[in-house]
């Protein structure tokens, strides 16, 4: 897979959620939260973002791999506390989904093990390489940011929405 960026048209399209909005003011969050993830949750699960990591570990909840640079809202952060069996360093620019970056969401995706990938950039746009790798039945989860999180289970339709938005970025 070749480095994709972002173009304004997809960046603009890419602010509404393409999954499950759980709207954070809402007191009944963290139980249908809950729920789905104990629930539907079929394949793995996967984080993507400080801040939702961030959630979840307040929630008590765990996910099979971690997306995350230390930065909400662009602004650095305290690392997250995961004490994970596995972590990958990878670099990702803003704006872009790399090859690097994307081998390496494939390769958390088939490992075994609880996953952080360590991203040095931006990990937003690693949501949709997420969607396109993990198997049928997972959940993949980010934040939207000032309004909730986000929950995409993966189906053959969902796939093959996000393959028409990668489609359509740029060929860095």
């Amino acid at each position: 897979m070749p480095t994709k960026r972002l173009t304004e048209e997809l960046r603009t399209e890419l602010k509404r959620p393409i999954g499950l909005l759980l709207v954070e003011k809402d007191k009944t969050t963290t139980k249908h939260l809950r729920k789905i993830l104990e629930e539907q949750n079929l394949g793995k699960t996967i984080i993507v973002g400080d801040y939702t990591a961030k959630r979840i570990l307040k929630d008590g909840l765990i996910a099979d791999i971690y997306i995350i640079d230390n930065r909400i809202m662009r602004r650095p952060i305290s690392p997250v506390n995961l004490e994970l069996e596995k972590t990958i360093h990878v670099t990702n620019p803003a704006g872009m989904i790399t090859e690097e970056a994307w081998r390496a969401v494939e390769k958390a995706i088939q490992s075994e093990k609880r996953t952080k990938l360590v991203i040095h950039g931006e990990e937003d746009l690693l949501a949709l390489p997420a969607i396109l790798s993990s198997p049928i039945g997972s959940l993949v989860l980010y934040g939207q940011p000032k309004k909730g999180l986000v929950v995409v289970e993966v189906t053959e339709k969902k796939k093959i929405e996000i393959s028409r938005i990668i489609d359509r970025m740029e060929e860095d």
